[in-house]
Order: C-alpha cells, then sequence, then structure tokens
C-alpha cells in the first residue's frame, strides 16, 4: 500500500506541473491549487497570462515590483481605475511595463494621470504589443503617435470616452496591419472627414469595426469606410440618438461587404430595400441583431426570415413586430438556432410555444435578461480564457474578486 502523507507530485520538474496547472480552467480550482504549497503558488503565478488590476494612485510603488515579479508571464493586463479616485501615473506605469516584457494586450480604463509621457515609455517597452484598449486618459495625439511608432504590430484598437475622436486618426492612419477598430463616445464635429481619410490610408485589413454613438458621423462617412474595407466580417453601428446613418450606409454594406459573417444595428432605421440589399448579398450572415429600429416591422422580419440562407442568431429589440412577423421562422431560414425578442410590445408569450412546436431545437429568448448586442461582438484576438482569482502571496493582503471569464481583479489597497 502507498504511504500516507507522501506528495508524489514533488518528483515532477517544475515544468511538467506547470503544463498541468495550464489545464486547470475554474476559477476555484485554480485558486485552491495555488495555495497547496509554496512551489505550487510559485508556479501557478509563473503560468498565469492575464491579469486586472486596480489602480488608483495610492498603489504603493513597493508593490509593483513584488507583484510582477510574482506574475512574470503576463502577455494580458488591464489596468482600470474609478470615477471616484486618482489613477496611476507614469512612473507607476514605467514601473509596470519594465516588468512585462512579453505584453501584448494591454487596456487602461479611466487612468487620466497617464500622460504623453506614458504612452511614449509603453511604446519602449512594450514593443510586442498587438491590443490596446483605452476608455478615458490624459494622454493627446503626440503619445498616440509615439505609441504607434513603437508598437508596429498592432493589430487591434479600441478607443472610448476620450475628448477629441480626432487625436487618433494618425495612429489609425499609420496602422496597416490594424484588423479590429473600436470607437465609442469621441467627440468631434467631422467624423465622416476622419474616417474617409482613415479608409483611405490603412483600413484595407480590416475585419472588425465598431462605430458606436459617434456624434456627426454620417452615411457618407461610413459609405466611404465600407468602400475600402472589403475583407469586414463584423460590424456594429449604434447610431444613439442621433440617427444620421440610414439606409443609404446599409446599401452600400451590402455592395462591398460580402464577406460580412456579423451586423449589429442600433437605432438604424432600416427598410425593407435595404435589409434585402444586405440579405441576398450577404450570404455569409450568421448573426444579424436589430435593436431600437421602428422601421424593423413583421414586413423586415418575413423577409429575413424567407431569404437569410446562412443566419443563426437573431436579436430583435424594441422593434414594431408581432407575433406574425416572430412565427415566420417556424417555416423559415432553417438554419436559425437561436432568437431572442426583448421589449417588443406586440410579441407575446404564444408564438413561442407555436415556434417550438414547429422547430423543437430552436432557442427562443422572449424578454430574456438583456445583454447588449454591441457586446455581442467578440473580438477573435485569442485571448487566454482560464483565469481566476490571484490568492494573495504570503505577508501580502490582497482581495480578489471574478471579473469575468477570462480576468480578475486584484485589488491593491493601502
Amino acid at each position: 500500500m502507498p504511504q500516507c502523507g507522501i506528495d508524489y507530485t514533488n518528483s515532477l520538474p517544475d515544468e511538467c506541473l506547470a503544463l498541468i496547472f495550464n489545464y486547470i480552467t475554474t476559477t476555484n480550482d485554480r485558486n485552491n491549487s495555488s495555495l497547496v504549497s509554496r512551489r505550487w503558488l510559485r508556479i501557478e503565478s509563473q503560468t498565469r497570462t492575464s491579469l486586472t488590476l486596480h489602480a488608483p494612485s495610492y498603489l504603493p510603488l513597493s508593490r509593483i515590483p513584488s507583484i510582477f515579479t510574482r506574475f512574470n508571464s503576463l502577455t494580458q493586463l488591464v489596468l482600470r481605475c474609478d470615477l471616484y479616485n486618482t489613477s496611476i501615473n507614469d512612473h507607476n506605469l514605467s514601473l509596470i511595463a519594465s516588468r512585462c516584457p512579453y505584453l501584448m494586450r494591454l487596456e487602461l480604463r479611466m487612468c487620466y494621470n497617464i500622460t504623453d509621457k506614458g504612452m511614449a515609455i509603453l511604446s519602449q517597452k512594450c514593443k510586442q504589443l498587438k491590443i490596446f484598449s483605452c476608455i478615458g486618459g490624459g494622454f493627446k495625439a503626440k503619445g498616440i503617435i509615439t505609441l504607434l511608432d513603437g508598437c508596429s504590430s498592432l493589430e487591434e484598437l479600441s478607443v472610448g470616452y476620450l475628448d477629441s475622436g480626432r487625436l487618433f486618426e494618425p495612429l489609425i492612419i499609420g496602422s496597416s496591419s490594424l484588423k479590429t477598430l473600436k470607437m465609442t463616445r469621441l467627440s468631434g464635429r467631422d467624423w465622416d472627414t476622419c474616417l474617409e481619410m482613415i479608409a483611405v490610408s490603412a483600413l484595407s485589413s480590416l475585419q472588425v469595426l465598431h462605430l458606436e454613438k459617434l456624434l456627426y458621423c454620417t452615411n457618407t462617412g461610413l459609405i466611404c469606410v465600407v468602400e475600402h474595407c472589403k475583407y469586414l466580417k463584423k460590424l456594429c453601428i449604434d447610431n444613439c440618438e442621433w440617427g444620421e446613418i440610414g439606409n443609404e450606409a446599409l446599401i452600400a454594406i451590402a455592395k462591398y461587404c460580402l464577406s460580412l459573417e456579423e451586423l449589429v444595428l442600433i437605432g438604424v432605421d432600416a427598410c425593407r430595400i435595404s435589409l434585402e440589399a444586405i440579405v441576398v448579398n450577404c450570404r455569409k450572415l450568421e448573426r444579424l441583431d436589430l435593436c431600437e429600429s421602428k422601421a424593423i416591422t413583421d414586413v423586415e422580419i418575413s423577409y429575413i426570415a424567407e431569404k437569410c440562407v446562412a443566419l443563426k442568431k437573431l436579436l430583435i429589440k424594441e422593434c414594431c413586430v408581432s407575433d406574425k412577423g416572430i412565427e415566420a421562422f417556424a417555416m423559415g431560414c432553417s438554419t436559425l438556432v437561436e432568437i431572442r425578442v426583448t421589449k417588443c410590445r406586440n410579441v407575446t408569450h404564444e408564438v413561442k410555444d407555436r415556434l417550438r412546436a414547429r422547430r423543437g431545437s430552436l432557442v427562443i429568448e422572449l424578454d430574456a435578461v438583456e445583454t447588449e448586442a454591441v457586446n455581442a461582438i467578440i473580438c477573435e484576438s485569442g485571448a487566454q480564457e482560464h483565469v481566476a482569482e490571484v490568492p494573495p502571496a504570503a505577508g501580502h493582503v490582497a482581495v480578489a474578486e471574478p471579473l469575468n471569464q477570462s480576468m480578475y481583479l486584484l485589488d491593491l489597497g493601502s
């Protein structure tokens, strides 16, 4: 019989144990495993590749080296603050960047104390950066251009809640390898001109585009973009309350974006003519979200049910449809796997029963818990998905809580 109290993993090399940790995917299992011994804690930390760090200005400088010595294999990092605290500054960012030589994805959230100097530091120390995302920030055009010069392999750019969207024009124009572009709530009064310059200069390889709540963005700018982005696979347009993008742009999308697989329209009053063009030309369309449009009626929905040949997922939110339009999917669109209908006043639960009687395998959700349609499009960045909570190292007081499936929050308060 084997003797009790013997740890047979001690005979395993660190490299083998590290491989085992890569197969531990759940939060609790990975967290508990790291508490078995100091050796397991060390190896678990070294195999972790993604971290979300609460980064207010009171984050002690003495903590930064120890944190990033412990997690020395990071490829993805989120630095986040909030409206109630000032964020870390350029000096903090310099210490962090110097400890993350393999960083490929960086997200800055509400870090308003990071300036052009901080962006210059990133360009020098994180040259492998492929994905950059920021929600708010204190940097301007000079810092963005500097980041571009040092991160020539940038593939994904996401910017939001900044003082002027035009400041990012030089970055986008110079990013010939850009595949994903997301712009949210950027100020500026000449977005059409900006998009025209961007499209002509840089976006021929673009595959994912989000235009969300951009002031003064009209059909003109979007048409210019899709004319030059013929490889678009995922497109999200959030018109918000301004509603300056409409059928003219949708017809251009149908004409030029023949490889489109996912389309999200929020606040876009699409008529049957423009939807018909998309359905007929975009034969690879697998996901369609139609939200907050009074122009979407049973006529448009019935046509989609009849003509869509590849559609798998459909979301209808706050549109003027009724049971008649939804019931068209009982016989049409044989490829449909899931349909969600929410906040459509004329749609009743009776249609759910009728659909289920005809198509038992179809997933049907009526007035289910809402999820923003914009977030339905997920970038294929190849990010690691098995990250969990961070257990505190010996002698450190840390509070960890899960942020989402692939990241976690390490709160290092005073």
